[in-house]
């Protein structure tokens, strides 16, 4: 193998940072692999609509709150009529992890955010 392969077997890697001061919000996302990097951002206030755009190219409308159970539960609204409304919801589990369900339609899909000590 010669150096100009090896990064062949780099795994790609993502960061997350969660922020938060009160009913203020930030979450910073760093995806990089061998060939790129992407970053993406979110920032926004319990209960207040903002508009931003999501992963796949649509604009939405979101509203974000805090349940009872202290998950944030995060309705997208979108702003085209052909477009789907989405949901996603994070909570901590009990290891400490970030788990965000995302919603559309009757499909969910899960990730899971280990903590890096």
């Amino acid at each position: 193998m010669t150096g100009g392969q090896s990064h062949c077997f780099n795994e790609p890697s993502l960061e997350v940072q969660v922020t938060c001061n009160d009913t203020h919000f930030q979450f910073k996302q760093l995806l990089s692999s061998f060939k790129s990097y992407s970053d993406r951002d979110l920032e926004f206030n319990l209960g207040q609509k903002f508009q931003h755009p999501t992963v796949d190219g649509r604009t939405v409308v979101s509203i974000v709150t805090l349940d009872d159970d202290g998950r944030l539960i995060q309705q997208d609204t979108a702003t085209k009529p052909d477009q789907k409304d989405t949901t996603l919801i994070r909570e901590i589990n009990e290891e400490g992890d970030l788990v965000m369900n995302y919603k559309v339609d009757d499909v969910i899909y899960t990730r899971i955010y280990q903590r890096i000590s």
